[in-house]
């Protein structure tokens, strides 16, 4: 067989290898598939092996898990820790902090019954979003709203107080636990800083 009078020679088949190769130059080689999973977020604990190598038991759990950290996350972690997480066939990837506490909650916290914790230092405050509402305590009062949500804003539907959340790394200012979210919280005209975490909670907040 030819064309324009120019033989055509047939390619011997050699191996299953290069005709591998020959049918990724032919057809193009397309780009590899990514993780479908969306990050979910976990709380537990992170424990080395002995031989190195990073796992992780979710609380509860007494089963360990390959955890891999190509952001650093969790650089110098071996205790509790809650954070975003992806599912792989090598085990959780981590992707972002949400909870990262020297001192602080771990495995006995509520996660399941909170949406959202907030707290700030001079002056002190917290607030933890539940199911039933927005509760807030400072060294003066302490205050219960429900709130309408809009994204990560909760304004409350009774009284002066407003509780605003944005992504990104906040740092205790009294401590070195690390947060996800930095927190602002108005309260009777008076703007407080802090950091927030997200709770494990799946329900609507009542309206």
């Amino acid at each position: 067989m030819s064309v324009s009078g120019t033989p055509i020679k047939r390619i011997p088949f050699a191996s299953n290898v290069c005709s591998a190769i020959l049918l990724a130059v032919l057809i193009g080689c397309g780009p590899e598939k990514a993780d479908q999973s969306p990050p979910v977020l976990i709380a537990g604990t992170v424990e080395w092996g002995t031989e190195g190598g990073m796992f992780f038991r979710s609380c509860g759990s007494d089963v360990l898990t390959a955890m891999h950290d190509p952001g650093n996350h969790l650089d110098g972690v071996n205790s509790f820790a809650s954070v975003f997480a992806t599912q792989s066939d090598v085990g959780w990837i981590v992707t972002g902090v949400n909870y990262v506490p020297v001192e602080g909650f771990d495995c006995v916290f509520d996660w399941d019954g909170t949406l959202w914790r907030a707290a700030g230092n001079e002056p002190f405050w917290s607030a933890s979003l539940e199911e039933d509402g927005l509760s807030v305590r400072t060294p003066s009062k302490i205050r219960t709203s429900s709130v309408m949500v809009d994204g990560l804003s909760f304004i409350s539907v009774q009284d002066s107080l407003e509780l605003y959340l944005t992504p990104g790394v906040c740092q205790d200012t009294m401590a070195d636990t690390r947060y996800g979210f930095t927190a602002r919280m108005v309260m009777d005209g008076r703007t407080m800083s802090g950091c927030a975490f997200k709770g494990m909670a799946e329900q609507p907040i009542k309206p």
